[in-house]
């Protein structure tokens, strides 16, 4: 009898726990990762170097569910910057600059659609192509933004409707909307992305529009991407955005590419990238520019990773593309006209 009362109490707390798992759940994530970086803003050697430690991308979140019934769930995410340099990069502390955040309510058949701030679908739509990402060789150097507006797409939209379409046999995608919060004003933003995803192919359209409170001076983006990866250990990725503006906003007018490669050997991934920005819309503009980086990160573990990497970008007369414009907190995201910032960097990332 007492064998049986026993089996029947382990039985009992066993299943209590997946109960409430059914229930709900929240999750704490994060990554923190640092580097030594010396940079050259513009390109004159010695004297124009200087050495620093930057935080790059560090972040803690917390998100989670809660089952409301018929299929139903609350979900929530809060998401803020860290700056584990001096804290200024997480508003003068060690945490702090909200990242994401909203509250919503998802469901099998619609998806997850939610209010607050997120990363605009055209930022997210390429995140995983971008080799470098969270380092000051982020390819935003040039890719998401145009001359003197560096990374003006590479940002999140506020004040936002969200909208996260359910996967269907591959296909996903990402609609938000966020309103300007000004009495009379018009000038709200939107965007899309469209995905495909199948084993190793990922192919991605995104589209971007910011409406100005200024006549004439709206601005639009799109792009589209893809990515494969031969024998689960070398990936090729390429991008190719287009942006086009009104008539008063003519420097946010050009075309960019962007090409990536990846290879996996052992705890290793060698990684090289290259991209290109053709000169503005303005008249007369010089204003271009080449970018590249070359790595190599080393895998201590599945979460925790040393890198070095060497990057630079190679301006027109006109062009003032920088370096690290959302990846480092030692950010040169505009130098002098012409000038041609290039980085070493050796870091430390652990996801969690």
């Amino acid at each position: 009898m007492k064998k049986k009362l026993l089996a029947v109490a382990i039985a009992g707390a066993v299943a209590a726990p997946v109960a409430m798992a059914d229930e709900g759940n929240v999750t704490i994530y994060g990554q923190a990762n640092a580097a030594i970086e010396s940079t050259d803003a513009d390109g004159t050697g010695a004297s124009g170097r200087s050495t620093n430690v930057a935080s790059n991308g560090s972040r803690l979140g917390v998100k989670g569910w809660e089952a409301l019934g018929n299929g139903l769930k609350a979900v929530f995410l809060m998401e803020a910057g860290v700056g584990l340099d001096d804290g200024v990069d997480a508003g003068s502390a060690l945490i702090g600059g909200g990242r994401d955040g909203y509250i919503g309510v998802a469901g099998d058949a619609f998806g997850t659609v939610a209010l607050g701030f997120h990363g605009q679908p055209y930022k997210t739509s390429t995140n995983g192509m971008d080799i470098f990402g969270d380092t000051i060789a982020d390819y935003s150097s040039v890719m998401n933004g145009y001359n003197g507006n560096a990374g003006a797409y590479d940002s999140g939209i506020d004040n936002a409707i969200i909208w996260f379409l359910p996967n269907l046999n591959g296909f996903s995608g990402h609609l938000q909307y966020g309103f300007d919060e000004t009495a009379g004003s018009s000038a709200d933003d939107w965007g899309a992305q469209f995905n495909y995803s199948n084993g190793p192919l990922y192919v991605t359209y995104a589209h971007a529009d910011v409406e100005s409170a200024t006549a004439n001076s709206d601005r639009r983006a799109d792009k589209i991407g893809a990515s494969y990866t031969f024998m689960e250990a070398t990936t090729v990725s390429a991008i190719y955005e287009w942006l086009t503006a009104d008539s008063a906003v003519a420097v946010a007018e050009r075309d960019a590419f962007y090409i990536a490669l990846s290879h996996n050997f052992g705890n290793n991934t060698a990684k090289i990238a290259y991209a290109n920005a053709d000169d503005s819309d303005a008249t007369g503009a010089s204003d271009g520019a080449d970018y590249w980086a070359i790595g190599l990160d080393h895998n201590l573990s599945k979460r925790t990773k040393v890198y070095a990497l060497y990057t630079s970008v190679d301006n027109e007369a006109g062009g003032t593309y920088g370096l690290g414009t959302t990846g480092s907190s030692n950010s040169l995201s505009s130098v002098g006209a012409g000038k041609n910032p290039s980085a070493f960097a050796v870091g430390m990332k652990h996801s969690f």
